[in-house]
C-alpha cells in the first residue's frame, strides 16, 4: 500500500505537541498523537528518547516535518501592486519589505502569496508572511535539539486554509471562518472564495467571554472581508470551547459546528483514544501535518529561508526508479507468460495431433467395424429372445384357449399381442387370457360380430408378462404341447393360423 506520512509540529507555548499522519490512497487518516508538557525544562536527551520512541512504535522512519508557527508570532501585510509585477514578484516584494516591518534592525524571514488574480487592469493583492529571525532560529533551533528535521515552515492560517481545501469534499464551502481556542489565545482563520484572507489572533480578556470574542470577530470577518448581512457565514471550531454556551443561534447569520470528532474533521484515526481532548489540543500541529501530505498545497507558503531548506538530489530516487522499472517488467512477464505458455502448448499439441492422426484414422476404422458388429449381434440376440418369448406366448395360447376356438391372425409386437378368430363363445375369452400368468390387460379391440356358420368373430390384444415368459423354457414344443393337451384345437390353429411377426 502507498503511504507518504507527515509529522506536525507545533510549540504551543511551553508545551510541545506533535501529529503524525499518512495519506492512503484517497484519504487523510491521523495515525498518533503526542503531547510533551513543560518541554523548555526537561533536557534535550529525554526529549529525543520520547520522541523517538512515539516513532518507533508508529513505525514512521520516514516522514515529512512541517512546523507552524502561530498567528501571534507572526507579521501579517496586504500589498497591491500592478499587474506588471507580476512578471518578477518576488523581487517586487523584496523592495516592499522595509515598509511592512516595524524595524529595520531586527531581521526577519518572509513569504508570500497572492490572494486575488489581476483581472480587467486592477491590481495584484498579495498577503506577505513575516516572521522575526529570533523567533524562527528558536523554534527551529528547538527541532534541532529533539533529532528533527524541518521540511517547511507554515504559517497557522495557511495550515488552515489548506486543510478546508482539501477536505473540500467533506466540509463543502468556499467561505468560512475556523476559530481555535488554546491557551487563552483566540486565533481565527478566514476563507474567502478559496483563498486565506484574514488571520487574527486575540487573548480573551477578564470581562469578555469567549462568546462575546467570538460575536466580535465574526462581525469584524464580515466587514473587513465584505461577506454580505444576509448570507450565512460558516464557522468551525475547535480547541476548548466550553465558554461558547451564550452564543446565540440566528441560522440565517451563521452556522457554527464544533470539530469534536475525527468525522467533523473529515478524516480517519488510526486509534480510538485520539478522539474528543486530543483532537482537540492537537489541532495546529494535525493541520500542519496535513498540509505536508501534499506536495502541491492550495496555498503554498513557506517561511524556511531557502538555505535551510533540503535539497533533495534527483539521483536520490534513482534505485526508487530503477526498482519500480523492475517490477513493471517483471509484471509484464507475469502477465505474457500465460498466453506464450498456451500458444506453445497449443503448438505441441497440433504437432502430435497431426503426427498421430492416420492412426487414428485407423483406430476408428476398426471402432467402427466393432460398433457395426455389436449392433448386428444385439439385433441378433433381440430376435433371439423374441422368438423365444412367442414361441412361449403361442404355446401358452394353444393351452388355454377353448377346442372351439380358432386363430386366424397372430400380431406380436413390443411385448403386445393381437389376436383375430372365430370361437363359439368369445365373451369368455379375455377372462380366459387374463388367468393366464404370461398374460395381462386382455380386452377386446373391436366389436364381436358373427360369420355365416355362425360363429362370433372377435379381436383381442392382451400384454405379454416378459418376466414370466422369460422364466419358461425356449425349449418347450409347442407342438408337441398342443398335441398332448388339447390335440383338436392344436389340428385347427395348425391349419387356419396366419403367422404375422411384427417388431
Amino acid at each position: 500500500m502507498i503511504v507518504r506520512r507527515c509529522l506536525g509540529v507545533f510549540l504551543d507555548g511551553a508545551h510541545l505537541r506533535f501529529a503524525l499522519a499518512a495519506r492512503r490512497f484517497n484519504r487523510y487518516e491521523v495515525l498518533a498523537l503526542l503531547s510533551i508538557q513543560d518541554y523548555l525544562d526537561k533536557p534535550n536527551p529525554e526529549l529525543r528518547a520520547a520522541l523517538a520512541s512515539f516513532l518507533s512504535k508508529n513505525n514512521a522512519g520516514n516522514f515529512r516535518c512541517v512546523l507552524t508557527i502561530p498567528r501571534h508570532d507572526l507579521i501579517i501585510r496586504r500589498i497591491e501592486l500592478p499587474k506588471e509585477a507580476e512578471a518578477n514578484l518576488s523581487k517586487v516584494v523584496e523592495y516592499q519589505l522595509p515598509a511592512l516591518v516595524p524595524s529595520e534592525q531586527e531581521p526577519i524571514y518572509h513569504d508570500f502569496q497572492v490572494s486575488k488574480a489581476s483581472t480587467n487592469g486592477k491590481p495584484l493583492c498579495v498577503d506577505v508572511f513575516l516572521v522575526l529571525k529570533s523567533v524562527l532560529d528558536s523554534a527551529l533551533k528547538a527541532c534541532e535539539g529533539i533529532g528533527l528535521s524541518v521540511d517547511a515552515v507554515i504559517p497557522s492560517g495557511i495550515a488552515v486554509t489548506n486543510y478546508l481545501l482539501m477536505m473540500s469534499q467533506h466540509f463543502k464551502t468556499r467561505t468560512a471562518m475556523v476559530g481555535c481556542w488554546s491557551g487563552g489565545r483566540f486565533e481565527s482563520n478566514g476563507l474567502l472564495n478559496e483563498a486565506c484572507l484574514l488571520s487574527r489572533s486575540n487573548v480573551l480578556l477578564r470581562d469578555e467571554s469567549q462568546a462575546d470574542t467570538m460575536m466580535r470577530e465574526m462581525e469584524l470577518f464580515r466587514s473587513q472581508m465584505g461577506v454580505q448581512e444576509n448570507s450565512t457565514l460558516n464557522i468551525y471550531l475547535c480547541g476548548d470551547s466550553k465558554g461558547m454556551e451564550g452564543l446565540p443561534t440566528d441560522d440565517r447569520l451563521f452556522k457554527v459546528k464544533h470539530l469534536s470528532l475525527a468525522r467533523d474533521f473529515g478524516f480517519h484515526i488510526a486509534k480510538a483514544e485520539i478522539e474528543g481532548r486530543p483532537l482537540q489540543e492537537h489541532f495546529l500541529p494535525i493541520m500542519a501535518a496535513l498540509s505536508g501530505l501534499k506536495k502541491r498545497r492550495p496555498a503554498s507558503v513557506n517561511l524556511l529561508p531557502l538555505e535551510l531548506r533540503r535539497r533533495r538530489s534527483q539521483w536520490m530516487l534513482a534505485p526508487t526508479y530503477v526498482l519500480l522499472g523492475v517490477n513493471l517488467i517483471l509484471l509484464l512477464a507475469l502477465a505474457l507468460r500465460r498466453p506464450i505458455q498456451q500458444h506453445q502448448y497449443s503448438e505441441k499439441l497440433n504437432q502430435e495431433t497431426s503426427r498421430l492422426e492416420p492412426e487414428v484414422r485407423k483406430i476408428r476404422n476398426v471402432e467402427k467395424q466393432i460398433s457395426d458388429l455389436q449392433s448386428r449381434t444385439d439385433l441378433m440376440v433381440g430376435f433371439q429372445k423374441s422368438n423365444s418369448r412367442l414361441v412361449v406366448a403361442l404355446n401358452e395360447l394353444s393351452t388355454i384357449l377353448p377346442k372351439t376356438t380358432y386363430l386366424m391372425d397372430f400380431t406380436y409386437r413390443n411385448q403386445t399381442i393381437e389376436i383375430y378368430g372365430l370361437s363359439d363363445s368369445a365373451t369368455a375369452l379375455p377372462q380366459i387370457v387374463d388367468n393366464s400368468p404370461h398374460f395381462k390387460g386382455a380386452e377386446f379391440i373391436a366389436p364381436i360380430t358373427r360369420d355365416g356358420t355362425g360363429k362370433e368373430i372377435f379381436r383381442i390384444r392382451m400384454q405379454l408378462d416378459a418376466e414370466q415368459s422369460q422364466a419358461t423354457s425356449p425349449a418347450v414344443n409347442p407342438d408337441a404341447s398342443r398335441s398332448e393337451k388339447n390335440p383338436a384345437n392344436s389340428s385347427a390353429v395348425e391349419g387356419r393360423r396366419r403367422q404375422e411377426t411384427h417388431k
